[in-house]
């Protein structure tokens, strides 16, 4: 389901049906060395914290991930959190449900992704912000990212748009000629 590999397995699995309900527990071997998120370097565990992350649904039950996800502490960069595979950085959602809401966006209204999830317009717009966030830093010329369609002359005519909406899209820079 969450096409796990060492040093992470599912050490649990809960059922709540009244509240409809899935708790997959995902735990990480304790023998294994970690290393530091910044540099790579293996670091001795220090503690770990508790999260959840919002999966897809399990037939008809909302399903979430829970892990305690380890710290290291690293001698140059302190106490970090690892990475977890499943997710990016501080996201409340797994990286397949906001693919999977990214998909959904693009058939239908947020208001209607809202209603079928179960989500607040600020978690879809969050969602929307970090895929959009990540597309960007995959292309060497911003412009493209908004419309790679688009011919030389009718870009210049959507240049007043694109310059007003790339603050709202943290693109930092200006659109060219």
């Amino acid at each position: 389901m969450l096409g796990l590999s060492s040093p992470w397995w599912v050490s649990d699995v809960e059922l709540d049906e009244t509240s409809g309900l899935v708790e997959v527990h995902v735990e990480c071997d304790a023998s294994t060395g970690l290393c530091c998120p910044q540099c790579g370097r293996l670091a001795p565990r220090y503690d770990k914290r508790r999260r959840q992350w919002r999966h897809l649904d399990t037939c008809q039950f909302q399903t979430k991930v829970v892990a305690d996800v380890p710290r290291v502490r690293c001698p140059e960069h302190g106490c970090l959190t690892i990475q977890v595979p499943w997710a990016e950085g501080n996201s409340l959602y797994t990286a397949l449900f906001e693919a999977f809401v990214i998909r959904w966006l693009k058939d239908a209204s947020i208001q209607a992704v809202s209603r079928q999830l179960k989500l607040s317009w600020t978690a879809i717009d969050g969602i929307m912000r970090h895929a959009v966030k990540r597309g960007l830093e995959t292309r060497t010329h911003w412009m493209c990212a908004f419309c790679p369609w688009m011919r030389p002359r009718s870009a210049r005519a959507m240049k007043p748009y694109l310059k007003a909406m790339s603050p709202l899209l943290g693109v930092k820079g200006y659109l060219g000629r």
